[in-house]
C-alpha cells in the first residue's frame, strides 16, 4: 500500500544549468529491507546543453547506499533515470526523509524530497519450505534406493536359484 503524489517538481537556478526534477512518487510504505524502484524525471530547462549528476542525499540512517547517476540533456529535453531504494534492515518503524539532488557543475540545480514510512519488519519464517522438502526428498531417496536393492537381490536370486534346480 502505498502512498502515491504525482506532479509535484522543483527547480533551483544556479550554476551553468537549470533543471526541473518530477518524482513519480514521494511517498513510501515499506517495511525494513524492502527495496522499491524510484523513477526520477529531470528537465533541462536552459538554453544550452548540460550534464546533471543526480543523486539521493540525506538518506544514509535509513538507505542502503546508492549509486549517482548522470544524464546529459540538451536545452528543453528530459530524461528518466531510476533508482532502486533499499531500505535497512534494522530500521525501527517511522518516517524518513531523503533528497534527490540534481548539480550541474557542482552546483545543485534542482532537488525534490521524499518520505519513506517504514511499517513493520520482514517475518522471517523459522523453517523454510525448501528444507522442509529437501527432507522429504532425502527420505524419498533412501526409500527408492531399499527398493532397488530389493529389486536387484530378487533377480539376481531369482537368476541363481533357476541355475541350481536339478
Amino acid at each position: 500500500s502505498r502512498r502515491e503524489h504525482f506532479g509535484r517538481n522543483s527547480q533551483v537556478e544556479g550554476g551553468d544549468g537549470i533543471a526541473t526534477v518530477d518524482l513519480a512518487e514521494n511517498s513510501f510504505d515499506l517495511m525494513s529491507a524492502e527495496t522499491v524502484s524510484l523513477p526520477v524525471s529531470v528537465k533541462n530547462t536552459g538554453s544550452e546543453t548540460a550534464d546533471f549528476v543526480v543523486s539521493v542525499v540525506n538518506s544514509d540512517d535509513f538507505l542502503e547506499s546508492v549509486s549517482t547517476k548522470t544524464v546529459s540533456l540538451g536545452a528543453g529535453q528530459s530524461s528518466t533515470v531510476f533508482f532502486n531504494l533499499k531500505t535497512k534492515s534494522d530500521l525501527e518503524d517511522g518516517a524518513y526523509s531523503g533528497t534527490i539532488n540534481v548539480k550541474s557543475n557542482g552546483n545543485t540545480v534542482a532537488a525534490e524530497s521524499f518520505t519513506v514510512d517504514v511499517i513493520g519488519e520482514p517475518v522471517e519464517e523459522t523453517t523454510s519450505s525448501f528444507g522442509q522438502s529437501q527432507i522429504l526428498w532425502i527420505i524419498l531417496d533412501v526409500f527408492l534406493v531399499i527398493v532397488a536393492i530389493f529389486f536387484v537381490k530378487m533377480i539376481f536370486f531369482a537368476a541363481t536359484g533357476a541355475r541350481n534346480l536339478p
